[in-house]
């Protein structure tokens, strides 16, 4: 069973009385709630590659339903990123029955304000518009280089990771 371990911030804001207490796992996602510009948004990151997706313009709604919400980003990042589709149900069915728990990782943590770091940079200095460019936001945080896989890409960790697991080939 997969889990998806939510910050503190984002625990509170979702209100969520049934919360996990299971140690890490390799595929373990992580969750953060932040605002870029004027929207709050929510990164989402793969605990053991560091691959990652922002969703801009988050609701209160969408966040007491945040795993549908995971579910359907995650869908439509991998699609973005040319992922095989074959590959792409099996991986979505893993997270019907995903749990929310706390975060454990603080590494994983670290890295996730990098990216939020980074996305803020890009909004704020470089002209970005936070909803019409997230594609491109997301594409910069996926290539970049992050110290807690190796100086590897988290685009290139999660694919190797994609394809022993989840595809059939």
């Amino acid at each position: 069973m997969l889990t998806l371990r939510c910050t503190k911030k984002l625990l509170d804001k979702m209100r969520r009385p049934n919360i996990i207490q299971a140690e890490a796992g390799n595929d373990d996602w992580y969750a953060n709630l932040f605002r870029i510009g004027r929207k709050q948004s929510v990164i989402f990151t793969h605990a053991a590659s560091l691959y990652s997706f922002i969703v801009v313009g988050v609701r209160k709604s969408d966040l007491m339903h945040i795993n549908q919400v995971f579910i359907l980003e995650l869908e439509f990042q991998l699609k973005r990123n040319g992922f095989p589709h074959e590959g792409n149900v099996g991986l979505l069915e893993l997270f019907l029955d995903m749990q929310i728990g706390k975060t454990v990782n603080r590494s994983t943590l670290g890295s996730m304000n990098d990216m939020v770091g980074c996305a803020e940079f890009l909004v704020n200095y470089q002209g970005f518009d936070a909803e019409t460019n997230i594609a491109e936001i997301n594409y910069s945080i996926n290539t970049t280089p992050f110290k807690a896989i190796g100086y590897k890409l988290p685009i290139e960790c999660f694919a190797e990771i994609y394809k022993l697991t989840y595809t059939s080939t």
